[in-house]
């Protein structure tokens, strides 16, 4: 008999399921998250683990269940374990109790499974698998200081760390390497980075006390690689840097060469190319926070995730260049010139009820023949996303309205919730329903 114990978290997004994965928070979700979880230490009910190979985020992801509701996913570092116990039993799902609750904002809890015997660990996915069949022959951005410092690292700390009483000898070296590590692989979301992060944590385990806070920092840093702090740098300083860097500009010079400067084959190639991504990447292209978590949680290959970088930065640029049309001689200037953009319509309101309803609201003058709204304020949208989407049972509301209106969906969610007991915004969701329903 073989006992496991395994850390749930994620409960704060299961039980505030309306929130986007990087939206501001409140103290209700806060207390909501609470709540729940003091209501589990106390029923203490069967947990169901379960894998999920859809999860946008993760295609590795086990999800724990509670009397038909999804509480949260199993720790990213005990996937291992789990996806062996899950393979030792026919891949149906396991059934555990729970063990331990800490019941706070953002809190988890510990369950525990038995097993007739142990179970034989498997290496994590290898850094090839699912991307073997991946090849781009385009450009890729130059190696930035970063890149460099990150190499220099990994050599002295895989010549410090093998040494005997390295703490002992090289504690000062080994702390200044470590951190130099943790600076420069900041935003490398590759596979190896991942094995290398884990590599780190077990060796310096290993050591004695004095390490501890480089432990500590390690875990800290594999926790929140993709957490909300991370994705907003990622997504904003960091991309904002390297698309105006210099290396970008040269990567854009050599493609525009190679392309014979023809913008219409630039989007046609780099569309190609990222269509063929695997673990449905592309489906998240216009989502830059849950597309590089996904990339991460997919095990990519370093050489192939900086390609993938240079890929969306081309297409970034070229996307910058399309959307300025340029004023003709003959073209009245009314003005400054007017930025075009071609509507995408998510396939979720390409249904005949979508349709529907989206009909029924451009009859009614909210809507404009490209479905934009008309004349509204950001709360006013974000009523007529809510109520179109709820009445559809369309999930991810915010991203979905955010595509198809060319804006952040996360300010459509804060204007909705800072405006909805206001007496406009009270009325105007009155009118929307009675339209919709």
């Amino acid at each position: 008999m073989a006992t496991y114990r395994l850390k749930i978290v994620g409960v704060h997004y299961a039980v505030n399921p309306d929130t986007a994965l990087h939206a501001e928070e409140t103290e209700l979700m806060h207390q909501r998250t609470a709540q729940r979880l003091q209501e589990l230490d106390e029923e203490r009910p069967r947990v169901i683990l379960m894998s999920e190979p859809t999860n946008p985020a993760d295609v590795r992801a086990v999800m724990a269940r509670v009397r038909g509701e999804r509480i949260g996913y199993v720790d990213k570092t005990q996937l291992d374990i789990v996806h062996a116990l899950l393979e030792m039993n026919a891949g149906c799902p396991l059934m555990a109790c729970i063990d331990e609750v800490e019941a706070r904002k953002h809190g988890w809890f510990f369950v525990t499974l038995n097993t007739s015997e142990e179970v034989s660990i498997a290496p994590s996915q290898k850094s090839e698998e699912g991307w073997e069949k991946w090849v781009c022959n385009l450009p890729t951005i130059a190696p930035d200081e970063a890149h460099f410092a990150r190499i220099e690292a990994e050599a002295v700390l895989e010549e410090l760390l093998s040494k005997e009483n390295a703490v002992q000898t090289c504690i000062d070296d080994i702390t200044y390497y470590m951190n130099l590590w943790l600076r420069s692989a900041l935003h490398d979301l590759s596979n190896e980075a991942r094995l290398m992060r884990e590599h780190y944590i077990m060796r310096l385990k290993e050591m004695t006390l004095q390490i501890k806070v480089l432990v500590s920092e390690l875990e800290k840093q594999r926790t929140a690689i993709c957490g909300q702090r991370r994705s907003n740098l990622r997504t904003g300083k960091w991309w904002k840097e390297l698309v105006q860097s210099a290396e970008m500009q040269h990567l854009w010079n050599t493609w525009m060469a190679r392309i014979g400067n023809n913008p219409e084959q630039c989007m046609s190639d780099l569309d190609t190319l990222l269509r063929t991504l695997p673990f449905d990447l592309y489906a998240y292209i216009d989502d830059k926070k849950l597309f590089f978590s996904r990339l991460h949680y997919s095990q990519v290959p370093r050489a192939k995730y900086w390609q993938i970088v240079s890929l969306m930065l081309l297409r970034e640029r070229s996307l910058m260049k399309k959307t300025k049309e340029p004023i003709s001689p003959t073209t009245p200037i009314t003005g400054e010139a007017e930025e075009k953009f071609e509507v995408v319509i998510p396939e979720e309101l390409q249904t005949p009820e979508a349709k529907k309803m989206l009909a029924k609201l451009q009859k009614k003058g909210m809507l404009d023949a490209d479905l934009q709204p008309v004349g509204l304020s950001n709360a006013k949208k974000g009523v007529l996303a809510w109520e179109l989407c709820d009445h559809l049972r369309i999930k991810h509301c915010w991203k979905l309205m955010g595509i198809l209106w060319k804006c952040n969906g996360d300010t459509l969610r804060k204007a909705r919730e800072k405006g909805i007991m206001t007496d406009t915004v009270i009325e105007f969701t009155k009118k929307i329903k009675a339209i919709i329903y």
